[in-house]
Formats: structure tokens, C-alpha cells, sequence
């Protein structure tokens, strides 16, 4: 790279000069983060970003950025009470399969017509 930079440049040291100390900026602005787990938890979260349009690099990122920016890494420890969100499941299902009693529910289908029948009038 430095030969090619060289021949490039030749004419020009103060140019190349200038182009080596951005490239080392750049370099030495931009780390590596290396971390080891289970392969099958990489490529399954790898599909769940590839999904939704990102990265491992880029979901890194804003974790840190999170972690900057609310000078905590908490959420990441915090661990949700199971028992108090069965429970929330529980009530909201429960809510849902209210059965609705009527005057209908104990009559055969001849009883109900000729009992709106008769509401109208008709009989």
C-alpha cells in the first residue's frame, strides 16, 4: 500500500504526507470489539439483525452509545418479573372471553323466532 501511495505521489511528498496522517486518523479512530459466545446464538441474532436491516457492528454501536448515553449499562442486566407478566397476560385474556349470558342461550331456535315474533307483534 505504501509503494502504491509512493508512486502515486511521488511528485508530491507534502501530499502523501497529508494522505498517510488521515489514513492513520482514520485507523486509529475505528477499533475492533471482539467478545466470544455460543455460534448458535451469533447466527440466529446475526438473521434477527440481517432482518430488521442491520448489523452486528452497528447493534455494538448503539448498545454503547446506550451505555454512554445513560452512563449505565443496567438494562442490560435487568431481568423482568415472569410472575408479574403472566399475571398481566392472564388478566388481559380473561378480559377478552367474557361470555355474554342472554335470554336466548337456554332456547331452541324455534323459541327464539317465534319470541321475536311476538316482541314485534307479528304473533
Amino acid at each position: 500500500m505504501k509503494r502504491l501511495l509512493l508512486e502515486r505521489f511521488e511528485d508530491d511528498e507534502d501530499a502523501f504526507s497529508l494522505l498517510s496522517q488521515n489514513m492513520l486518523e482514520d485507523a486509529m479512530s475505528s477499533v475492533m470489539v471482539t467478545g466470544r459466545m455460543d455460534s448458535r446464538k451469533k447466527q440466529r441474532g446475526l438473521a434477527i439483525l440481517e432482518r430488521e436491516g442491520s448489523n452486528a457492528s452497528q447493534a455494538i454501536n448503539r448498545m454503547f452509545d446506550r451505555i454512554i448515553e445513560s452512563n449505565s449499562a443496567e438494562f442490560l442486566f435487568e431481568e423482568k418479573d415472569a410472575s408479574e407478566s403472566l399475571r398481566a397476560a392472564a388478566s388481559f385474556v380473561d378480559s377478552l372471553s367474557e361470555k355474554r349470558v342472554s335470554r336466548f342461550d337456554s332456547m331452541s331456535k324455534e323459541e327464539i323466532k317465534r319470541e321475536r315474533l311476538s316482541s314485534r307483534g307479528v304473533i
